[in-house]
C-alpha cells in the first residue's frame, strides 16, 4: 500500500516542529471552525461580547469574499487592475477593523480570546503536558501521503508513507 517511507528524528528539530503545527493547521476545518464559533457566541452569554463576536465574523466573511474576488479578478488578466487596486485597498480596511476587534476582545474578554483564536501547540508545549508515562499520536491524511507524529515526554519523531493507490472519486 506504499511507495516510501522517510522517518525522521528529531536532529532536525525545526521540520518537525514546523511540520507538527502545520498538520494542526490542517486539521482545522472551517465548518468545525464556524460551530466553534457559533457554540462560543452562544455559551458567551453577554451582549457585548455576542455582539463584537458576530462583528468578527462578519468581517471574517467579508475578507474572504474580497480575496476571492481578487483572486477572480486576477486570473480575468490586466483589463481588470483597477479592480484589482481597489480590492486590496478594501481587503486592508477590512483587515485593520478585524484587527481593531480582535484588540476590543482581547482587552475586554481575555478569556474568550484565548479560546476562540486556538494556536497550534509546539513539540515542547506537548511535551510540558505529558507525563513520563504518556504519549501523543497526531496522524494527518493528504492526497497521496499519510503523515504521523509520536512526541512523548523527551522525544519525537515524525513519519509519511506514500500510498500508490488511488481512492475511487465519490462525486
Amino acid at each position: 500500500m506504499h511507495s516510501s517511507s522517510r522517518q525522521r528524528s528529531c536532529r532536525r528539530p525545526t521540520a518537525l516542529e514546523d511540520a507538527f503545527e502545520a498538520a494542526q493547521w490542517a486539521l482545522l476545518s472551517s465548518a468545525g471552525n464556524a460551530l466553534q464559533q457559533l457554540g462560543l457566541r452562544a455559551a458567551a452569554g453577554s451582549p457585548e461580547l455576542a455582539g463584537i463576536v458576530r462583528e468578527r465574523q462578519d468581517l471574517v466573511a467579508m475578507v474572504a469574499g474580497k480575496e476571492k474576488a481578487l483572486g477572480q479578478a486576477g486570473s480575468a488578466g490586466a483589463d481588470h487592475a483597477d479592480a484589482l487596486v481597489r480590492l486590496r485597498g478594501e481587503i486592508d480596511s477590512l483587515r485593520a477593523e478585524l484587527a481593531g476587534v480582535d484588540a476590543r476582545l482581547s482587552e475586554s474578554f481575555p478569556r474568550y480570546a484565548d479560546l476562540a483564536h486556538t494556536k497550534p501547540l509546539s513539540v515542547a508545549d506537548v511535551q510540558a503536558l505529558l507525563d513520563d508515562d504518556e504519549g501523543l499520536l497526531l496522524m494527518l491524511a493528504g492526497h497521496d501521503h499519510i503523515f504521523v507524529w509520536a512526541v512523548g515526554k523527551h522525544d519525537s519523531a515524525w513519519t509519511s508513507r506514500g500510498t500508490t493507490r488511488k481512492l475511487p472519486n465519490m462525486s
